[in-house]
């Protein structure tokens, strides 16, 4: 078999992983692999990251372990591109997280102390901002991905504002400012506008509340599927949908 015989072993390891991947974008290895670019293939990176969640919750160690795999391929796949444009290699990666994880552990491989799990992220969190010249909040409001999930990167900047010691609004404003949206809504208003709107200040409400709310909205939706999945509701009856949703069904 073509290829077989010299890349076949028992053990592998990451060096043969990128030999692989190198084989797979020769001009004899894949056709598919070979069309792929950084861009193409950045769909298959998320959602190998969200199947690597799905096995941690489900408590399988055997799922865990093959979709680890599967981010592990993504990320020597991202490096095999970028050899061929000659911008990095493995170890270039390798090397860069090491030095990030020395620098930001200052208080385990440096001369701070961090007697807390709080203690440590605040000096994560400083040195960090040390380490990216970050020094305004707009520094680390503009060092946010915007390829994060909305919800996620809203709470994220919440959370950025508030450590700026920016004074927010509080409990009572955000109340008002919910009743304000729902009513443009309802006025037939903007209603793309407020509806955003209506999910900065929900997020806005679950950090002053301690909540996260990416993962809140996560653990309803589940439930809400759950509990239509394992019922004989009908499509069409939404009033006991909701009777479901809220715990309320008979």
């Amino acid at each position: 078999m073509k290829n077989y015989d010299k890349i076949k072993k028992e053990n592998y390891t990451l060096a043969n992983l990128i030999e692989i991947l190198q084989i797979l974008r020769a001009p004899d290895g894949c056709p598919w692999d070979r069309a792929q670019t950084h861009t193409s293939v950045i769909g298959n990176l998320i959602e190998e990251c969200y199947e690597v969640v799905d096995a941690i919750e489900c408590n399988s160690d055997d799922k865990l372990q093959e979709e680890l795999g599967d981010v592990l391929m993504q990320v020597a796949f991202h490096v095999v591109l970028a050899e061929e444009r000659k911008a990095f290699v493995m170890q270039d990666v390798i090397n860069t997280l090491c030095n990030k994880l020395i620098y930001r552990h200052s208080f385990v491989f440096g001369e701070d102390s961090a007697n807390s799990a709080y203690e440590a992220l605040e000096f994560w969190e400083k040195n960090k901002k040390i380490e990216k010249g970050q020094i305004k909040l707009q520094d680390t409001l503009s060092d946010l991905p915007k390829a994060f999930p909305a919800l996620l990167r809203t709470e994220k900047a919440i959370k950025r504002i508030n450590k700026a010691e920016i004074k927010f609004v509080e409990q009572k404003d955000i109340f008002a400012a919910l009743h304000k949206q729902l009513e443009s809504i309802q006025n037939g208003e903007d209603s793309s506008d407020s509806i955003g709107k209506l999910f900065i200040l929900s997020t806005m409400l679950a950090n002053q509340l301690h909540i996260s709310a990416e993962e809140a909205t996560r653990q309803t939706i589940n439930n809400l599927i759950n509990k239509l999945i394992y019922s004989d509701i009908q499509e069409e009856n939404m009033h006991e949908i909701e009777l479901k949703w809220e715990g309320k069904e008979k």
